[in-house]
């Protein structure tokens, strides 16, 4: 039984808990992700060819992207496009598939895209329904919103964009979208490294990232991650990137929040091996030999509240019945771990073994 002697433990051990690892040496040149402001694009491509074909061929298409940003005015890049993901690639979930767009070195030294190669670009999906608008752009804010957490996290960047088809045939003008940042480039600017392993094992992970990031999938709703292995024939992990430090000790960061009850996608559902019938329910997943290091993220949680729900409802980005509904899911949160019995009984007892 994890007692609630087990949750409060002293004041010094959360502080210490609560912070990134002293070893990590955070270095940053990438001034995509250095900005806040959004970015306005145009790209142009044979949109129809990759939309249909390279779906099922894997090849990419050659085009160019065009931003115009603050500090460094209009500039034009030539690039391929592929088609990426798994539920969202699926042209019955989204008839505009997710996007990666690969950059020719030699043309962003010195450019916004600088130290940049191969990006993820999250799209809007569908384009004549107006309810995958807010999926997107959810899922936007919750990588913001992991942001305000920690610097061990994916920064995002938000786009209006402009699709031309050089094919006539799909073009889309003014769509969100955002990049997400190269999982080698956090690597590098958090002072790891990538491995490519096919587990890893729960006591190899920091405890304090580990159980970070299963308060925040907790938080979030979300049910669609692994942090031990992957699927089946994949490497580790399952929307959890494993980056390691020298001595081996390794910490997760999360990343795909599609599936996440907060955002209620039509398309989500509850992993089959779970006993739960909607995404909206929360499961802790959790493993218990982190659970030491629980009470100090619990308390990040609640000194951030502030900023977390400013940024859902401050920023411009959603209806108000979707702002709403994310306040109404945090609230939910907040009454959990503000009494430490439901802390106990959600978080602590429903921990992995």
């Amino acid at each position: 039984m994890k007692t609630l002697l087990r949750y409060l433990v002293s004041a010094s051990t959360c502080l210490v808990l609560g912070v990134p690892s002293a070893q990590a040496e955070i270095t940053d040149n990438q001034p995509l992700f250095n900005q806040g402001t959004t970015l306005s694009i145009q790209i142009e491509a044979p949109l129809n060819t990759l939309f249909n074909d390279q779906r099922e061929t894997g090849e990419p298409v050659e085009g160019k992207l065009t931003v115009n940003a603050p500090g460094f005015g209009t500039q034009t890049f030539d690039i391929k496009l592929e088609t990426r993901g798994k539920t969202r690639r699926d042209s019955k979930v989204c008839k505009f598939p997710p996007l990666s767009v690969n950059f020719k070195k030699k043309e962003v030294a010195g450019t916004l895209f600088a130290h940049q190669n191969k990006l993820k670009l999250v799209t809007h999906c569908q384009s004549k329904r107006a309810a995958y608008d807010t999926y997107y752009l959810q899922e936007y804010l919750i990588y913001k919103t992991y942001n305000l957490i920690t610097e061990e996290s994916f920064r995002v960047r938000l786009a209006t964009i402009d699709y031309t088809d050089t094919e006539g045939k799909q073009s889309v003008s003014g769509r969100y979208g955002f990049f997400i940042e190269d999982a080698d480039n956090l690597a590098d600017r958090l002072g790891r490294e990538r491995r490519d392993v096919a587990r890893v094992p729960a006591t190899d992970y920091d405890a304090a990232a580990a159980s970070r990031v299963a308060l925040f999938q907790y938080f979030i709703g979300n049910l669609d991650w692994a942090m031990l292995g992957g699927p089946e024939g994949e490497k580790c992990c399952h929307n959890l990137k494993p980056m390691f430090s020298a001595n081996g000790q390794a910490i997760p960061v999360p990343y795909d929040f599609d599936y996440a009850g907060l955002i209620n996608a039509k398309y989500a559902v509850p992993p089959a091996s779970l006993s739960v019938k909607s995404v909206r329910t929360r499961l802790y997943r959790g493993f218990c030999i982190h659970n030491d290091a629980l009470p100090a993220n619990i308390q990040t949680f609640k000194d951030k509240k502030s900023e977390i729900y400013d940024l859902s409802q401050n920023s411009g980005l959603l209806p108000d019945r979707n702002v709403k509904s994310i306040v109404k899911y945090y609230d939910a949160f907040y009454e959990i771990i503000d009494d430490p019995n439901k802390t106990e009984r959600l978080l602590l007892d429903k921990c992995r073994g």
